[in-house]
């Protein structure tokens, strides 16, 4: 069994029988130990790598001193989470990137319509990450509660009752209950805010005030790498529009003040109606298409059908389990 993404699964084997397809061609993002599945005659029908031209792209943004700002988009299955999962195992990216992974579905409540949510998430998560890659690196690092409790005030009006019961706890001289913990769970468990709260625009300001000083206070411990935020499943239909529009178009220029490198997934369509309001220049954006079987004029595209093809039977035993127009139908 395999910890991914905070659940236990089985990793993937090529399937000898009709039982064990289904599995072979589950579509989640390849693990480590999974890569011998990868078939990158894929990414060459779709014109190129997108991991190649988003290295480069971080890389060279980090060398001139710029905040890499990013999109991958497409349909699902096509390997948007495998294409990040490739990413962050290059060597280039560990030695000058430390990475914060963000998951969407796991971490927010689709009804926590809130771009408050989001950034407060961002924090707990940049704080928790900063610690797991100074013990990987084998780097000193403070108490995240400690971390977290100088930017308490600055968060408390988006916890009102735990803020109140923190006071409460304190006075009595109990354990303060405004911690990364309780926080997190909070954003996960609870429903929508309060509109008055979410709109105020003193308190997001506040909020970004405090995210900027976190920042600065995280590089301290990692002076020697970048903060690279991966925020993943941003794409899901969970995810109300609501909460995409607040968060990378009515307060796009908050996300591109910050100083972090972001690579975000979202919503194919959500790109496109909103192509002139992101935060993302044209160039770090990267689309990652469908296979096409048929060419313009119907005729078959046969280097799409070869690389499906060796795709299928990297999973499959395809000569005891498919007939040869079988697989053909199965392809397209």
């Amino acid at each position: 069994m395999i910890q991914a993404s905070g659940t236990q699964r089985r990793l993937i084997e090529k399937a000898t029988n009709l039982k064990a397809l289904r599995r072979a061609f589950r579509a989640e993002p390849l693990l480590p130990a999974e890569m011998e599945f990868y078939v990158d005659s894929l990414n060459a029908r779709r014109g190129g790598s997108s991991t190649r031209r988003i290295s480069q792209h971080l890389l060279q943004a980090a060398d001139d001193g710029f905040f890499f700002k990013g999109v991958i988009f497409g349909n699902r299955g096509t390997g948007k989470s495998t294409e990040i999962n490739r990413l962050l195992e290059q060597s280039a990216i560990l030695e000058r990137f430390a990475p914060i992974r963000m998951d969407a579905t796991l971490q927010l409540n689709p009804q926590s319509v809130s771009v408050a949510n989001v950034f407060i998430l961002l924090m707990v998560n940049l704080i928790e990450g900063c610690a797991i890659e100074c013990e990987r690196r084998h780097l000193p690092f403070h108490d995240p509660d400690a971390i977290f409790g100088d930017i308490q005030e600055r968060i408390a009006p988006f916890f009102p009752e735990l803020h109140r019961k923190t006071q409460t706890t304190d006075t009595t001289g109990g354990a303060a209950e405004l911690n990364l913990k309780i926080v997190k769970i909070s954003i996960r468990t609870e429903g929508q805010r309060k509109v008055d709260l979410i709109q105020n625009r003193e308190l997001l300001t506040g909020l970004e005030q405090a995210l900027d000083a976190l920042i600065t206070r995280l590089r301290e411990f990692l002076p020697n790498h970048e903060l690279l935020v991966i925020g993943e499943n941003f794409d899901k239909e969970a995810i109300p529009p609501r909460l995409l529009e607040e968060t990378f178009v009515q307060y796009s220029a908050l996300l591109q003040s910050l100083r972090l490198h972001f690579l975000f997934t979202l919503p194919v369509p959500f790109i496109y109606s909103n192509t002139s309001y992101l935060p993302f220049h044209r160039e770090n954006r990267y689309p990652i298409y469908d296979v096409p079987v048929y060419q313009e004029d119907n005729s078959d595209d046969d280097i799409g059908i070869s690389a499906l093809r060796e795709f299928v039977a990297r999973r499959v035993d395809v000569h005891s389990l498919i007939d040869a127009d079988a697989l053909l139908h199965l392809i397209r």
